[in-house]
């Protein structure tokens, strides 16, 4: 399995790659450009959110807890004193990011549901609805993030299956177990 240094280097790069093809083929302007990398970039980490100490899933679920503690501030800041606020704002932070973190983890293993091409799609359309109407970006802007998103997910997956392969001993592990490796060699390897 790569780590996050690869799948951060070799995903910034794809992403940039993708970027002066969509930027010579004046498919995106120059002001979004950085906006449909990144999402190219996160989505080569995105996968490891399910991997309990990865920065992906730290950042992702302290993000999280940052997000909702300002949204719970927001909402409720017509209701209570400045005390409470602070107490409601603190509470939800701890609590998406400790709590929810760890029933997360819980819930899910690495190497799971997380590293398919099937929640690659998902963040894809999740990513084009945050761009379309949380970030007002143009439906054509939204829909070549999702593309990076999915694109940078498909190089992180792919980077996973070409570092489970044992080039000297020319066996090839099982990528969605656990451990890359069997236990003990099979009769056909020598």
């Amino acid at each position: 399995m790569a780590n996050f240094a690869t799948h951060i280097g070799v995903g910034t790069v794809a992403s940039g790659m993708l970027a002066t093809l969509t930027l010579a083929a004046d498919v995106v302007a120059p002001e979004n450009l950085v906006a449909v990398t990144l999402a190219g970039v996160l989505g080569s980490v995105l996968p490891d959110i399910d991997l309990k100490d990865s920065r992906a899933g730290r950042a992702m679920f302290a993000g999280l807890a940052a997000f909702f503690s300002f949204a719970v501030l927001f909402t409720f800041a017509e209701k209570y004193s400045i005390a409470e606020l602070w107490l409601l704002s603190i509470g939800t932070f701890l609590f998406f990011r400790y709590v929810v973190h760890a029933i997360f983890h819980r819930m899910s293993y690495h190497r799971g549901i997380y590293h398919s091409i099937l929640a690659g799609l998902f963040f894809a359309f999740f990513t084009a609805i945050v761009y379309r109407y949380l970030l007002g970006r143009h439906e054509g802007v939204a829909w070549l993030a999702a593309g990076f998103m999915f694109m940078g997910y498909m190089v992180h997956l792919v980077l996973d299956e070409i570092y489970s392969v044992d080039v000297l001993g020319t066996r090839i592990a099982d990528s969605t177990t656990r451990s890359p490796w069997p236990s003990r060699p099979s009769r056909y390897c020598s």
